[in-house]
């Protein structure tokens, strides 16, 4: 709808001009008379398919090509929310001394660890971890964001040298995770500690353990040692060494294993039907229409849809969806990898095999459902093959499919507003020329032709603006729905005399006519449907070039 705005141009040259007026090195020329540019928005307006008329004279189409499709998402499901959500966990190691240092490393004086070379090894621990993601058994994952830290506690009253790595996580060259750091002496009586954090964006992990049978696993390496040179210090049996790993924060790009048996509570919810508010039955074929349950999965897991209720309301009148296809386990597809294939499920409700017109013979206000949806109902059916990246979909669509029983070119969307373009006589003669603009942003498969009425409060016509003038139709994808704006500027000259006939008039009436779009070569062979989300974007400006002398 138009939301039209007056044109305050007289207050902004008041302004204009007193700064002109003030400024010591402009006045003489503000005496002789400046030209100025003035932007100014007029109005704007969204036309959606709720705006959509039918010519007086329509034609049926016994093919039915052109249809209007009511889409509603009623479920998104967010893998990262909770199918490949990886919790933060910590996994703990004690290490007492005189299990971990072999008497043959060290002098009979007991536990003096002292020798004669550079470093000694006191200890080597390559402790096998195993996780609980809730769930999920994966086998491997790609880390979009997330760390990996260590803490690591000592009471030795010596420099602690240790060296660290995990070969199971690599960086995007192959090298695996490692790192050498020191820890400080511990006190008399007391502990030193060291903590070291470690950014895995980029890494992949291999969770399959060492004999690459394991899930949930990694199995990192850590090694200490002390010091041969210097001061000898004492090197207690009950000295002992605490290590800490943590997974935090893990966002995965990718995983794969096996992804759990999970339901996905869609549950009840409401759909709030306006479609039908500007669609008579002479514009509708009810005999013909259909709804589609869709389920967009980019899981690689097989999954199952259970539609239990489905009800059309308007006022006090309920009619409940009659079909086979109620309280029956629908197979979902799963989605293909190398290369990556979203699949799309269908479930067709049509006059054979439901009540689906009487439903929406009723014009329904509201819809309610309930309906649930599963993961992997057979289990580890794939032996830890399914896979899910961190942008996949599990969405469950609802989509209503009116044929409309018009030609494409005998449809328009138009409405009615106030318009006001706020000039006076005296600011109408100063101006020595403008233009205005139309800045559209189409949502629609189909170029469109826009036009603007301009009439007096008795509907007398003053004006047509932007006549046979195209605005091309928006971006498609590969499945020929557009899911981008294409952006055009239409301009219609206007001088003094036309400005006089814009003055007079106080209402418009903006009409977008539908024409055939210039549409990508893969979708010359489909029928292009009208869906609910699609729209246009208008926005009316005027520019005109403005004497200042005269204006004062």
């Amino acid at each position: 709808m138009f939301l039209s705005r007056p044109l305050y141009l007289k207050a902004l040259l008041c302004l204009v001009g007193s700064v002109i007026l003030l400024s010591p090195s402009c006045k003489d020329k503000a005496t002789n008379g400046w030209d100025t540019d003035v932007l100014t928005p007029l109005a704007n307006a969204k036309l959606n398919v709720n705006d959509i008329v039918a010519d007086s004279l329509v034609e049926y189409q016994q093919d039915s090509s052109l249809r209007l499709v009511y889409s509603n998402t009623i479920y998104e499901f967010d893998p990262t929310d909770e199918l490949l959500q990886i919790p933060d966990t910590s996994l703990e190691n004690k290490l007492q001394l005189d299990s971990i240092v072999p008497m043959a490393n060290v002098d009979h004086d007991p536990y003096d660890a002292r020798k004669k070379s550079d470093k000694v090894e006191l200890f080597r621990k390559n402790k096998l971890l195993v996780y609980n993601f809730n769930g999920p058994e994966l086998t491997f994952f790609r880390i979009k964001s997330g760390q990996f830290k260590i803490l690591i506690t000592s009471t030795l009253q010596d420099t602690l040298y240790f060296d660290f790595e995990l070969n199971e996580a690599r960086d995007q060259n192959g090298a695996p995770l490692t790192e050498s750091d020191v820890l400080l002496p511990a006190p008399p009586n007391g502990s030193s500690t060291i903590e070291r954090s470690f950014d895995l964006s980029g890494y992949e992990v291999d969770l399959r353990g060492p004999d690459q049978k394991l899930v949930n696993s990694i199995q990192p390496v850590l090694v200490g040692k002390v010091d041969s040179l210097g001061d000898l210090s004492d090197v207690t049996p009950q000295d002992s060494i605490y290590i800490s790993y943590q997974l935090k924060d893990i966002v995965p790009q990718y995983v794969k294993g096996y992804l759990g048996n999970d339901t996905v509570e869609v549950g009840q919810g409401e759909i709030k039907l306006d479609l039908f508010k500007n669609l008579n039955a002479g514009l509708v074929d009810l005999a013909k229409v259909e709804a589609d349950f869709s389920v967009i999965n980019g899981l690689g897991v097989n999954g199952q849809l259970d539609i239990k209720s489905f009800e059309a309301i308007k006022g006090s009148q309920t009619i409940s969806l009659t079909s086979p296809l109620i309280n029956k386990p629908i197979k979902i597809d799963r989605a293909y990898d190398n290369p990556r294939i979203t699949n799309t499920t269908d479930v067709s409700l049509s006059g054979q095999n439901s009540n689906v017109k009487e439903l929406l013979e009723l014009l329904p206000s509201r819809i309610f459902y309930n309906i649930e949806a599963f993961i992997n109902p057979r289990g580890n059916f794939y032996n830890y093959q399914d896979f899910g990246y961190y942008d996949s979909q599990f969405d469950v669509n609802v989509d209503v499919e009116l044929p409309l029983q018009a030609r494409l070119k005998d449809l328009f969307l138009r409405d009615t507003t106030d318009f006001n373009i706020g000039l006076t006589d005296q600011e109408i003669k100063n101006i020595e020329k403008g233009e205005l603009n139309l800045i559209a942003y189409n949502h629609f498969p189909y170029d469109v032709d826009v036009q603007l009425y301009l009439y007096d409060n008795m509907f007398n016509l003053k004006d047509s603006l932007f006549l046979e003038n195209t605005i091309a139709s928006g971006r498609f994808n590969d499945s020929c729905r557009v899911v981008g704006d294409q952006r055009t500027v239409l301009t219609s000259k206007v001088d003094n005399d036309r400005l006089k006939q814009l003055q007079k008039a106080e209402k418009a009436i903006v009409q977008v006519g539908f024409s055939n779009p210039e549409v990508p070569g893969f979708c010359t062979q489909r029928k292009l449907k009208l869906y609910d989300n699609y729209a246009i974007d208008l926005t009316l400006s005027a520019r005109f070039k403005y004497l200042l002398q005269d204006a004062f």
